[in-house]
C-alpha cells in the first residue's frame, strides 16, 4: 500500500484500528497525509501551513522517519518528530511550513519518509509561495481574479473574503439581493458577521478596516 490523501481524522483513525485488528498481515508501511495530494496548494507568506503525515505500520516492529531533503528551506518549516525518531506500530508528524517573501513564487515538496520492516514509504505535498500576505482559494489576495473579482480577500476562515455590495457567497461569485453584502449585512444571522465588520463568535477579530 502507498499514499493516500485528503482524509479526515476518523478516516485516519478506522484506517488505523483496521491495521491493528489485521496485526502481522502488513510487511510494508503505508502513510496517509492530511493534505490532498496531486494538486499543488497555494501558502500565503508570513503564514503558518501544516500538513500532518500519518504513518501506518503493523507488524510488530518499529518505524522511522526522515524528511524530504533539498524540499523548502529547513528555516522556514518545524517539525514535530526529530529525522530518524522511532514511531512504534503507527506515528504521526507534522509539518509547519511558514513563508517569507524571499521565497514568493516558489514551488516546494514537503515530504515524510516512513520506514519499517525494510521498506520504506513516501508521504509529499506541493506548496507554491504566494507574493501575498493573504491566499483566498488557492488565490492571493493581491490578484485581481481573487473573490471572483468582486470583494477582497481577508483569509478568515469562516468567511474568506469580503464580497462588494450586491455580491455574496464564500467566494463573492454569487449576486445578492437589494445590494447587500452578504459577508456584512445579514450573515450574522448565522453568526459570523456583524454589521460592524465584527465576527460575532470572535468580537476580537475584524477584517481590515472594520
Amino acid at each position: 500500500m502507498g499514499q493516500r490523501s485528503g482524509l479526515s481524522d476518523g478516516d485516519v483513525e478506522g484506517i488505523m484500528y483496521m491495521y491493528n485488528s489485521c496485526r502481522g498481515t502488513m510487511t510494508a508501511p503505508t502513510c496517509i497525509a492530511s493534505q490532498a495530494t496531486g494538486t499543488t496548494h497555494v501558502v500565503a507568506q508570513a503564514k503558518a501551513w501544516r500538513v500532518e503525515f500519518n504513518g501506518l505500520y503493523t507488524a510488530g516492529g518499529s518505524m522511522t522517519v526522515a524528511y524530504g531533503a533539498g524540499t523548502a528551506p529547513d528555516s522556514m518549516l518545524v517539525k514535530s518528530v526529530a529525522d530518524g525518531a522511532g514511531l512504534g506500530d503507527a506515528g504521526t508528524t507534522t509539518v509547519s511550513f511558514t513563508p517569507d517573501g524571499s521565497v514568493a513564487g516558489q514551488t516546494y515538496t514537503i515530504a515524510a519518509t516512513f520506514t519499517a520492516g525494510g521498506a520504506s514509504v513516501t508521504c509529499s505535498v506541493d506548496v507554491k509561495v504566494s507574493g501575498s500576505t493573504a491566499v483566498c482559494f488557492g488565490i492571493g489576495s493581491d490578484e485581481p481574479e481573487v473573490c471572483s473579482g468582486r470583494g477582497r480577500c481577508v483569509n478568515n476562515p469562516l468567511q474568506p473574503c469580503r464580497c462588494d455590495s450586491g455580491y455574496g457567497g464564500v467566494d463573492c461569485s454569487a449576486f445578492a439581493d437589494c445590494g447587500m453584502n452578504v459577508a456584512s449585512d445579514f450573515e450574522d444571522n448565522l453568526g459570523m458577521w456583524s454589521p460592524n465588520g465584527k465576527s460575532t463568535l470572535d468580537p476580537t477579530f475584524a477584517v481590515d478596516g472594520a
